[in-house]
């Protein structure tokens, strides 16, 4: 697996390096069989302040919902929103999830698992995917 971490304007760096760190221990945990790199939409560049468009489901920070529907997306409140190529983290430590999550959905559980106990964290919460009926809960 070859994960790039997308840095937008006005990023916190928690929330990337978080999933970072978890994607380059799977490597190293897997033989090398995750990559991951930090990378920018414009290429090679400073990453400073903005946001962009994601028309998605997706998920934030709990005090960002409003600006990611304003960019777009259908806010999703769950730590952990996979959507098929885009994946989401709500916040800070929901970043080990997301990391946590893209390792067993691309390498195994095995290796999620080694990872998890390395970290000594243990996953929380349910990754919300698109798919399944609609609840009829209120």
């Amino acid at each position: 697996m070859h994960a790039q971490i997308v840095l937008f304007d006005g990023f916190d760096p928690l929330d990337a390096i978080a999933p970072y760190e978890v994607l380059y221990a799977g490597g190293a945990a897997s033989d090398g069989a995750v990559r991951v790199e930090l990378v920018s939409a414009e290429g090679r560049r400073e990453v400073i302040s903005g946001t962009g468009d994601l028309g998605r489901h997706a998920t934030t920070h709990h005090l960002g919902p409003d600006a990611l529907e304003a960019a777009g997306a259908h806010v999703v409140r769950a730590r952990v929103v996979d959507d098929g190529d885009l994946v989401t983290g709500a916040g800070v430590t929901s970043g080990l999830d997301l990391g946590i999550h893209l390792l067993e959905r691309e390498v195994g559980p095995k290796v999620a698992l080694a990872v998890e106990e390395l970290f000594a964290y243990e996953r929380r919460g349910v990754v919300w995917r698109n798919h399944g009926p609609k609840p009829s809960l209120r």
